[in-house]
C-alpha cells in the first residue's frame, strides 16, 4: 500500500511540475507577444507618419507642377516606335 501511494505521489509531482513548466513557457512567450504588439503598434504609428509626410511631398509636387508651364512643342521627349 505505501509503494502505491510512493507511486502515485511521484506521479503527481512529476504531473504537477511538467504543469508548472508549462505554465512558465505560456507566461514567457505572453511577456514576448505583449512586446510585439507594442512593436507593431510602434511601427503603425510610424508608418501612418510617413504616410502624412509622403502626402504632403506629392501635394508639393502636384502644386509645383500646376504652376511650372510646359516645355514647348520642339523640346518634348520624341516617342520611338
Amino acid at each position: 500500500m505505501l509503494t502505491v501511494l510512493s507511486i502515485i505521489l511521484v506521479v503527481v509531482g512529476i504531473q504537477a511540475s511538467d504543469w508548472f513548466t508549462k505554465r512558465q513557457e505560456l507566461e514567457a512567450t505572453k511577456v514576448k507577444l505583449e512586446a510585439t504588439a507594442a512593436e507593431l503598434e510602434h511601427q503603425r504609428a510610424e508608418n501612418k507618419a510617413a504616410r502624412g509626410r509622403i502626402g504632403k511631398l506629392e501635394s508639393n509636387v502636384r502644386a509645383l507642377t500646376a504652376t511650372q508651364p510646359s516645355p514647348p512643342p520642339t523640346m518634348r521627349p520624341s516617342r520611338s516606335p
